[in-house]
């Protein structure tokens, strides 16, 4: 007996999978250009407060259109006369505490771009030669084998630097799958380019959209652009989510700072999402200045949120 045409109907059907939390979110935090990083701030005492679980390290923000890679990694230390090597140290010690440690590439500044594949290449090779490998490269952090990448896309970056972003993002899965990578935007960055491509191909694990500076900033009194954000930014991701915030109320041109007593209030909304994963703070000079917030808002992060989180599934029937 021949089967039924209607046997071999397949039926997408949107249902939406509830899941009880064990835990809550954590902390990750920026450390090292532009500001300070000296005394309490030093990458030693980020991570001896216990505060976090990762730590980028900021920044690789010179390269492409045919300059050479340069690193800038704050006040602390000058790469240019090899005074930073002394933060591998530092680098194995807060591995060895659990924290995963990360290259920022990019940054807020204006000094890079990558002009077509072969700079992304380039790039990928020496980034992971030199911080990834673990070959045993004296590079500008001594002989590290950090635990991945994080990409810092400035605003308003060009298709071309996110094009070959992606290209970056594969090389380096090339070399190793396991190499972890994120990614900062803005919150309000619609993604509909290669970035997204790149999020919906399993490339990138981490993404801290920047809730600062935009109409999507959490502002308790108008929530709705702050919620759509998240909204489409947990909708779209194949990856953990975080958010982006700064540490300090004042700092200039970074609206968009959350007192801790309002913190609580704005993370009910990302954690309805299972890919919830905490905040990522910019920056650790302000997190101390700022009478240590990321120790005032440990407890409201990692708490246990009260209700299931929802992930919406497509399933055949």
């Amino acid at each position: 007996m021949l089967a039924s045409p209607f046997q071999f109907l397949i039926v997408f059907c949107p249902l939406i999978f509830l899941a009880a939390r064990t835990h809550g979110g954590e902390i990750g935090i920026y450390w090292g250009f532009p500001e300070s990083n000296t005394t309490l701030t030093t990458l030693n005492n980020t991570c001896n407060t216990r505060n976090f679980k990762v730590v980028s390290i900021a920044a690789l923000s010179n390269f492409g259109n045919g300059t050479a890679p340069r690193e800038d990694f704050g006040s602390s230390c000058n790469v240019a006369t090899g005074g930073c090597k002394h933060l591998q140290h530092d680098i194995e010690h807060c591995q060895r505490m659990g924290i995963k440690v990360l290259l920022c590439v990019g940054g807020p500044t204006q000094n890079y771009t990558l002009s077509d594949a072969d700079e992304a290449h380039s790039l990928a090779t020496y980034v992971y030669g030199v911080y990834l490998s673990g070959s045993g490269v004296d590079g500008p952090l001594g002989r590290v084998k950090l635990d991945g990448v994080d990409f810092y896309l400035r605003d308003n970056v060009s298709r071309t630097l996110e094009t070959n972003i992606e290209a970056m993002a594969k090389f380096l899965k090339g070399y190793d799958e396991d190499i972890l990578l994120s990614a900062s935007m803005r919150c309000d960055y619609i993604p509909g380019s290669p970035l997204r491509r790149a999020l919906e191909k399993g490339l990138l694990d981490k993404v801290w959209p920047r809730f600062y500076d935009h109409t999507c900033k959490y502002n308790a009194s108008q929530k709705e652009p702050f919620v759509s954000s998240v909204k489409t930014w947990t909708a779209l991701l194949n990856a953990s989510f975080y958010l982006g915030l700064p540490t300090r109320p004042d700092y200039p041109g970074r609206s968009g700072y959350i007192p801790p007593e309002q913190l609580k209030d704005a993370l009910e909304i990302p954690e309805r999402s299972c890919k919830y994963a905490g905040v990522m703070l910019w920056n650790r000079h302000w997190d101390v200045k700022n009478e240590n917030y990321s120790t005032r808002i440990k407890p409201i992060v990692e708490a246990t949120p009260d209700k299931p989180c929802i992930t919406p599934l497509h399933v055949v029937s």
